[in-house]
């Protein structure tokens, strides 16, 4: 028996053992079909049949496909793989194939969670992409195109808990994308393409944050100037087009605080204020401040315009060339020690003046209206023989990383520029010749500091110089030559320590000391053609500021505190600021500012754009209390987005005391400026279209010896613009309207031979002049290598297309007859190429 049974089970054994072998081919390989990354499988293919495949490693990594090795031939091998992925081959040659991905749009709905309410707007970003804005189309559809399965799509909204997926989920969904809702801080709330791509409007701060990196085309320019960028949002003005004039809801340029890394800015730019004073190529991220500054700030009464060049610490060497009609630059961006070493340098310079660009032969009419170089004025047989327009600007960067913690940063600006001529009557000889010289440099060193997970702190040290220097000489027939000019000389030095406190989740403080120490020295040019001086001051200005920035579910606030001791005259000034918002649901937002200032350096207000005196530029230093600016100012708006719709509105009022007025070449003080005004903006977008809408009324006056209207006070002020993109071309277009400038009437001698000719002229224009329009068109078009080893953008613009003759004010300074008012920027074409490696 016991025999029997161990036979039996060696049996059973012996025939289980062999079972798997005696089973058919087929049987036995369906047991083996599983799943096989595409890559590993792609490898196992280019063995077996001594070919290979090119493909994105990165795409296709996460790819699994089903597989069966009994495939008779490789073609077989293929049509399984293309019928089971987005993936087609294309054949090389005979040993050689290419996997191209097959992309698809995805196509969707979005809507709350539990309510069923859509979202109206998304932010999406797809695998390490740029993150893009996107709103739906009119049947709330969502699209997202190329997409490919693998693809990771993150969603973030500002009320919503952000979600990730793939495009293999979206191309699968058989309802709309739900988004759950949260509870929102107010200060994680950013307007994103507040007016176009890259440009957002900050809730927490009421500042607009420029990322140049992202920075869409605006009408009538393509290389990125962000001072004329500025002037398409309502409450900022170029009234005579020219980015160095920018007054911001009536802030002269000189009342606004402009600083290129922590260096300020005394002067309006390159030629006379036609050209913006620093290469665009450098720029990463830009700050405006309409409204009342954060404590932090001082020294102004106006606006804020802060740039901040880029950070160097990249992983590679790259090179960015750059030309328009007038200039060309260049900039390098070369990591010396990977992750702890950076340096940043760009270049830029004017091209031979000589050879007049259309842009610069506009601009040179523009800045001479009404001096000896004005074409209408000139008299027989005088002709200007040369002239020059040179400027140039050095920009360079180190950062340095010691370790997580710490950083060390140097930037250096310097800005070089001359104009010069010589006026020859061909029958007289000479008549007279002129040299003009601005230059400015600034350098700031700063460190940077994670003391703590709750604390960082900043030193910096900032030292910056201008000079100017303006010669001219008059030869007379019988007689000595008449020497005229000026020289001035303005150096800043700056010392700033700041700390930044994270207190808790809702509650931050920020707080600092600096120190100011500026000095002036002026000179004259006397009878022999020397130099002498004519004032010298000096001044230093110790602050303290303190903000606590609260930050709850519906409220934000920025509380701040900054105390001024002007030394020269033992003056203490008190300055409270105070901003705020709060979310009154999801489409609708409150928000209101108010605060004080004081500005000690001052240029005195003039009534006439003389640009090409470049005594213009001057700054004094007040010795007294009466002198020194003091500026308050408060705003109420709100800001409303739903459904594709953004509509903000701000009502502000201004008022400056301690001006000093320029009247006939000579200083009148004691006055004011008063400003008050509605600032509204409206934005739509339809596909592949931006469109907006600004509109801004203001009133602004001046106070001295009687109540005027300020000399560039525009009441209306409406822009409407619309961007067109369409692969890599892009349109952009704006026609703006502004209301007459007000008509300023010069001193009229009646003795002058020509006074009554020139009362005729003037009395049509008593009040205001015609109001202004214009249309400005721009367009680029964008295009790279294959293997993006470089990429180009080549774009055209014309300002004022139509040529509108625009008249902003008359010639203060003994008008003639024959020329007698001063025109806006006429037709003015320009290009643009850049190039990156």
């Amino acid at each position: 028996m016991l025999q029997r049974t161990l036979a039996a089970l060696f049996f059973l054994i012996s025939l289980f053992g062999s079972f798997p072998n005696s089973l058919p081919a087929q049987d036995q390989e369906s047991i083996q079909t599983d799943t096989i990354y595409l890559i590993q499988y792609l490898k196992q293919l280019e063995q077996k049949y001594t070919v290979s495949f090119s493909y994105n490693h990165t795409l296709l990594k996460e790819i699994k496909i089903f597989f069966l090795p009994t495939y008779s031939s490789l073609e077989a091998c293929l049509d399984s793989i293309q019928s089971q992925t987005a993936i087609r081959f294309e054949r090389v040659n005979e040993a050689q194939f290419l996997l191209i991905p097959i992309r698809q749009a995805a196509q969707f709905r979005v809507v709350e969670a539990g309510t069923g309410l859509p979202v109206y707007s998304l932010i999406v970003q797809v695998n390490d992409q740029p993150k893009t804005y996107l709103l739906p189309h009119s049947d709330q559809q969502y699209v997202i195109p190329e997409l490919f399965p693998t693809d990771s799509v993150r969603f973030k909204s500002n009320f919503h808990v952000p979600l990730r997926t793939t495009a293999e989920a979206l191309f699968s969904l058989e309802g709309p994308l739900q988004l759950t809702s949260r509870t929102v801080h107010l200060k994680e709330v950013i307007v994103q393409e507040y007016l176009t791509n890259g440009v957002a409007f900050r809730l927490q701060d009421h500042s607009i944050h420029i990322d140049m990196q992202k920075l869409g085309l605006l009408p009538g320019e393509t290389d990125k100037d962000v001072l004329l960028l500025l002037k398409n949002l309502p409450g900022i003005r170029t009234p005579d087009g020219k980015p160095g004039s920018l007054t911001i809801r009536g802030s002269s340029l000189d009342q606004n605080l402009m600083l290129f890394d922590d260096i300020p800015i005394y002067h309006p730019g390159h030629f006379l204020g036609t050209i913006s004073p620093y290469n665009p190529l450098v720029i990463d991220k830009v700050d405006v401040y309409r409204s009342t500054l954060p404590a932090k700030y001082g020294g102004r009464v106006g606006g804020l315009i802060s740039l901040q060049t880029e950070n160097p610490l990249e992983d590679s060497a790259s090179v960015t060339a750059m030309s328009s009609t007038i200039y060309g630059g260049i900039k390098l961006k070369l990591p010396l020690i990977k992750d702890k070493l950076g340096l940043l340098l760009s270049a830029r310079s004017s091209f031979p003046s000589n050879t007049f660009a259309p842009k610069l032969s506009a601009y040179t009419q523009l800045n001479y209206q009404g001096s000896r170089l004005d074409t209408v004025l000139l008299r027989p047989h005088e002709v200007v023989d040369p002239f020059r327009v040179r400027f140039r600007d050095v920009v360079g960067k180190l950062v340095y990383q010691i370790n997580p913690q710490h950083q060390v940063s140097m930037s250096y600006l310097g800005i070089f520029n001359r104009n010069n001529f010589r006026l020859n009557d061909t029958i007289r000889g000479p008549q007279e010749e002129q040299v003009a010289d601005l230059n400015n440099w600034g350098l700031t060193t700063k460190w940077s500091a994670k003391l703590s997970p709750r604390l960082q702190t900043h030193l910096s040290l900032t030292r910056s110089r201008l000079s100017l220097h303006n010669a001219t000489r008059i030869f007379r027939r019988n007689g000595p030559i008449i020497h005229r000019g000026n020289e001035s000389e303005l150096v800043d030095t700056r010392l700033m320590a700041e700390a930044n406190i994270q207190a808790s989740s809702q509650l931050q403080l920020e707080s600092g000391y600096h120190l100011f120490t500026q000095s002036l020295d002026n000179m004259l040019r006397n009878e022999n053609g020397q130099f002498v001086p004519n004032r010298t001051d000096q001044a230093s200005i110790h602050s303290v500021f303190a903000s606590l920035k609260p930050q709850w579910a519906r409220l934000s606030a920025d509380i701040g505190l900054r105390l001024g001791y002007y030394e020269p005259i033992s003056q203490l000034y008190v300055d409270p600021r105070l901003s705020t918002s709060v979310i009154l649901n999801r489409s609708l937002i409150a928000k209101a500012s108010a605060g004080q200032s004081h500005q000690n350096m001052q240029q005195r207000l003039t009534d006439d754009f003389d640009d090409f005196r470049l005594s213009n530029q001057y700054w004094f230093m007040p010795m007294s209390p009466r002198g020194v600016m003091e500026g308050r100012q408060a705003m109420i708006g709100a800001l409303y987005e739903q459904a594709g719709w953004l509509v903000d509105v701000e009502i502000y009022t201004k008022n400056i005391q301690g001006l000093e007025r320029e009247v006939n070449l000579a200083p009148q003080k004691s006055g004011s400026i008063h400003s008050r005004g509605t600032d509204v903006f409206v934005k739509k977008k339809w596909g592949a279209i931006e469109s907006w809408l600004s509109y801004s009324y203001s009133h602004v006056q001046t106070k001295f010896e009687a109540i005027e209207e300020a000399m560039f006070n525009q009441p209306h002020i409406a822009n409407v613009s619309g961007i067109l993109h369409q692969g890599p071309w892009t349109l952009a277009i704006s026609w703006g309207y502004m209301a007459g400038m007000p008509v300023e009437i010069p001193n009229i001698d009646p003795n002058h031979p020509n006074s009554n000719g020139l009362q005729e002229l003037v009395v049509p224009y008593t009040d205001r002049f015609p109001a202004q329009h214009q249309l400005d068109i721009s367009t680029t078009y964008s295009f790279r290598s294959k293997k993006n080893r470089w990429k180009a953008v080549i774009g055209a613009a014309v300002i004022n297309a139509y040529n509108q003759l625009n008249y902003i004010n008359i010639i203060q300074n003994n008008p003639l007859v024959s020329n007698p008012y001063r025109y806006g920027l006429g037709f003015t074409p320009d290009m643009h190429v850049s190039i990156s490696f």
